[in-house]
């Protein structure tokens, strides 16, 4: 069997294994199956491309005499308004990638995008191929994706079909969603419209971008609190009465954009605090660097500090502090000058250790806080006077 979905996931990763030849070979099956059974997408496919019966229940035994054996899937016959978001999602990564649709191709996906604006006000199976039609949050998020990824096909002369009417209709989809599928009391999209059930498959909508903001995060907060036990999640409230948790969904819930930056803040956060309350330092200027306040003498001992060995011109951030080191006019950068009792601490000048481009005329300082871009910043009017300091020695 070939399920659209998983027939998606499926290029989605092949592509971003750089499997091209496999990619092409794959999205060509698909239309192909799709344009002999069509008009309109299936749920699933058999291998040879055809529309798979319902479900047989044959008497033989099965593996390891489990059973019941099935031959075929009840799937087959559903409604799965998904499947849309599955196929116009993959086929459009696919040809921003820099591949082209034939002609045909391209006229049966536009109608494809006509019939997903005309039927996702449905009712359907879902993703969970659940014998109750309803209004399924995900279902709609799909058929978001799908006028969403039509929209922008036809913006970029790929499809030639009403792309205004399909953005139009994907900005409903969305308005729509925002209206009926939200609980304001458990703060999270619900199973579907009109519920106060969760759905871990909502999740999803974080993947293919119809939402990875704040209402997101809070979802999946929900989700975890209600659905998860330990690590794993079940598919939907209630399922825990059915069976087990669903491997998958533990992913959905860590696979959020948001979250993962939210947790490198946390625990950067007294770090960067500490940080924010040390006072600037002031490292080796030779006029070439902004000035930072607030300013203080460099330090003056008899015998500089050693070196930096990793003085390799890589660019600098403003604001990082290195250690003071001191040069000499027409150092290279590699610590040769900055030997013990070198007499270059008597000609140093205080310099920011972020904007000094490798090989510049004015100070030859390649690698001392070098900058690889070149680029040689605006002196400020205390910076100028340092300047013709070292030029004049």
């Amino acid at each position: 069997m070939c399920w659209i979905r998983d027939a998606a996931l499926t290029i989605d990763a092949l592509s971003i294994c750089g499997q091209q030849e496999e990619v092409h070979a794959a999205i060509t099956w698909l239309l192909g199956a799709i344009r002999r059974n069509g008009p309109d997408v299936h749920v699933i496919y058999s291998l040879d491309g055809e529309l798979p019966t319902t479900s047989q229940k044959p008497a033989v035994p099965g593996y390891k005499h489990s059973t019941p054996v099935m031959l075929g899937n009840d799937a087959a016959s559903q409604r799965q308004l998904g499947v849309y978001g599955d196929l116009f999602g993959t086929v459009a990564d696919w040809v921003f990638g820099g591949h082209l649709l034939d002609t045909r191709s391209a006229r049966e996906l536009a109608d494809l995008a006509d019939q997903c604006a005309d039927s996702w006000r449905h009712e359907d199976a879902g993703i969970w191929e659940l014998p109750t039609n309803r209004q399924y949050t995900s279902s709609k998020m799909n058929c978001w994706r799908a006028l969403d990824a039509a929209g922008r096909l036809a913006d970029g002369g790929h499809l030639a079909g009403n792309g205004l009417r399909w953005k139009h209709e994907a900005t409903k989809v969305r308005a729509w969603i925002q209206d009926n599928c939200w609980s304001a009391h458990k703060n999270s999209y619900t199973f579907y419209a009109g519920s106060e059930n969760l759905d871990a498959s909502v999740m999803l909508g974080s993947g293919f971008g119809f939402d990875r903001g704040i209402d997101m995060s809070t979802t999946i907060d929900a989700i975890t609190d209600e659905l998860a036990v330990g690590p794993l999640v079940y598919r939907y409230t209630g399922a825990q009465r059915e069976e087990q948790t669903f491997i998958a969904c533990a992913y959905l819930a860590r696979r959020h954009p948001r979250r993962r930056r939210a947790k490198r803040r946390s625990s950067n956060a007294d770090e960067r605090t500490r940080r924010r309350r040390q006072p600037a330092r002031i490292v080796i200027r030779n006029g070439h660097g902004r000035d930072q306040r607030p300013h203080r003498k460099p330090p003056t001992s008899a015998q500089p500090p050693r070196p930096n060995p990793r003085c390799s011109g890589t660019p600098r951030r403003r604001g990082v502090t290195l250690r003071t080191i001191t040069f000499s006019q027409g150092c290279s950068g590699s610590g040769s000058c900055l030997s013990a009792g070198s007499s270059a601490a008597t000609r140093s000048e205080a310099m920011l250790a972020y904007a000094c481009p490798p090989q510049h005329p004015t100070a030859g300082l390649a690698g001392i806080g070098g900058c690889s871009r070149g680029r040689r910043p605006a002196l400020s009017s205390r910076s100028k006077p340092h300047l013709e300091a070292v030029r004049s020695s």
